[in-house]
């Protein structure tokens, strides 16, 4: 069967195709046909990427899998506001149990919210978590805020590098170390100033 849908593959695209649809084949394809699709398939590599079905951008992925994706910022302030003006309880982000315990704590350098037990179990007060520091889960909630806000001017990739430049292709702020990536080294980089000034 395979040899059938080569061969197939080849008369659709013949040098001796007039390009005149015949009757003889009712349920045939009728149109052109995507002769890209049909000579190089997609690469395994594109499952590393999700494209945009609307703005075409191109998100790529690596061992960060969806944090790699664009944060939603308007959304996660909405979510959060709602659920200070409802007095939502905060849940345990380690219980095993369903429901989840409403959380007691927040350790500020874990950045996990603990019910009673599971701060007992897994975040004893000794040893080296002695010196982590423990909130109120609201205020660990408005800290973690706080600093992943900060943590946005800085690459994702290369911590120690502020986000100085705006790739026009991928549509994502770059540090000096993500211009030698591979995936921005041909594209049109712009200052990350100048493109905020535009885009206001």
């Amino acid at each position: 069967v395979a040899d059938y849908q080569e061969v197939d593959k080849l008369s659709i695209l013949s040098e001796t195709d007039s390009g005149v649809v015949c009757n003889s084949r009712p349920n045939s394809y009728v149109g052109t046909p995507n002769i890209q699709g049909l000579l190089f398939p997609p690469l395994a590599s594109s499952a590393l990427s999700l494209a945009c079905a609307i703005c075409h951008k191109v998100v790529y992925f690596d061992e960060n899998g969806a944090h790699n994706l664009p944060k939603y910022r308007a959304m996660q302030s909405i979510v959060d506001k709602y659920g200070e003006t409802r007095n939502l309880s905060l849940k345990c982000q380690l219980c095993e149990t369903e429901p989840a315990g409403d959380a007691t704590v927040m350790c500020e350098q874990c950045e996990v919210l603990y019910c009673d037990a599971c701060r007992e179990n897994c975040h004893p007060s000794r040893g080296p978590l002695a010196k982590h520091t423990l909130l109120e889960p609201l205020q660990g909630r408005a800290a973690l805020r706080n600093k992943t806000k900060t943590k946005d001017v800085q690459c994702s990739e290369h911590e120690d590098e502020a986000l100085s430049m705006y790739c026009m292709v991928c549509k994502v702020p770059v540090c000096p170390l993500c211009l030698h990536d591979t995936r921005h080294t041909s594209h049109d980089v712009q200052a990350i100033n100048s493109m905020c000034k535009a885009q206001k």
